[in-house]
């Protein structure tokens, strides 16, 4: 019973402090002023597709062929593995800031996300995928499906989303290219179908979404070895695709790059929806003369500097607190 106790307590102080931590950085952002824009964002994150598997994916080459997308060329960072990844591209900060260097590191992100700060900015934000982005992002997602093994509905549950909630900023997040990698190898067959399965599904969603405003996103948290597998600095888990379609993709005013960092997809997604950044965003916007540095100058004093030992510090902290209250309760217990 103490234990139970004790995990209960536990839990409950970590999401207060997590909360405070989060509330605490959100507040520099009531004295920004910014104007909402009428643009939506639909982000497929393709966990697990490598650089040069796009060749086994025409609908999303028809696209770049026929101007209607671009096709930069984009670098993941050590670790190369999903959660990590996540973290990086959804909150625009490196690893030794954000502390993220696990998959099995089941604790909340401590830096305000794009999704989080699209909400706070007024926008709906919904996400179909894997229960990971849940324990990462607990408070961003207004709308939400996630799947724990089986992602076959990730597409057709976004699109009843879309369908009933109208969302401004939408994830997406199929798992089999990423599957087929570690059974198969990023050479074989199975990988090579799963991407042309992702593609049709792509292709199917953009054709439900294109003529709502939206702005599709697609890119990956890291590619696989020919082997299969990821984590390290292999250049198969390093380059992986970003792609940007839009129905007039010159009015975007994308910047023209060979090479971008997964870094960047954050800060452009802050400036396609014009809302503020958060300070620990270390890439550049691809939207040319609109990366707003003033939003992280405004912000820079009013949030806590976090660096890689600060998740460790932070739960062996609540540990601490969540210890200490349990050993008073029940002296005092004892006492009556």
């Amino acid at each position: 019973m103490k234990i139970l106790t004790q995990i209960f307590i536990f839990v409950t102080i970590f999401f207060m402090l997590h909360n405070f931590l989060i509330k605490t950085q959100l507040k520099a952002l009531n004295n920004i002023t910014f104007k909402k824009t009428n643009r939506k964002i639909c982000i497929v994150l393709v966990d697990g597709l490598r650089l040069d598997s796009i060749k086994y994916m025409p609908f999303l080459l028809n696209m770049i062929d026929y101007k209607n997308g671009i096709l930069y060329n984009s670098k993941a960072f050590p670790p190369t593995l999903s959660r990590p990844g996540y973290e990086r591209i959804f909150t625009g900060s490196p690893t030794n800031i954000n502390g993220i260097t696990r998959n099995f590191h089941p604790v909340p992100s401590l830096i305000p996300d794009i999704f989080l700060l699209a909400k706070r900015s007024g926008y709906k934000t919904a996400l179909s995928g894997y229960y990971w982005f849940i324990e990462l992002f607990p408070y961003s997602f207004n709308y939400r499906y996630t799947y724990f093994n089986n992602d076959s509905r990730v597409f057709s549950n976004a699109i009843n989303i879309i369908d009933k909630y109208n969302p401004d900023i939408l994830l997406v997040h199929p798992m089999e290219v990423d599957k087929a990698g570690h059974r198969h190898g990023a050479l074989s067959p199975e990988y090579e179908k799963s991407c042309e399965n992702v593609d049709n599904n792509i292709e199917f969603l953009w054709k439900h979404i294109k003529d709502k405003n939206y702005t599709l996103i697609v890119t990956s948290d890291h590619g696989h070895k020919d082997e299969g597998g990821h984590g390290d600095g292999n250049v198969r888990c390093i380059e992986i695709p970003l792609i940007i379609i839009d129905n007039d993709i010159e009015k975007l005013n994308l910047v023209p790059k060979d090479w971008v960092s997964q870094l960047d997809v954050a800060p452009t997604i802050c400036d396609l929806l014009n809302i503020p950044k958060n300070s620990f965003m270390t890439g550049t916007s691809l939207i040319q003369g609109n990366d707003n540095l003033s939003v992280n100058l405004v912000m820079d004093n009013r949030i806590i500097k976090l660096n890689k030992r600060f998740p460790l510090i932070f739960v062996s902290f609540t540990a601490f607190i969540s210890i200490t209250i349990t050993k008073l309760f029940y002296y005092l217990r004892n006492l009556l």
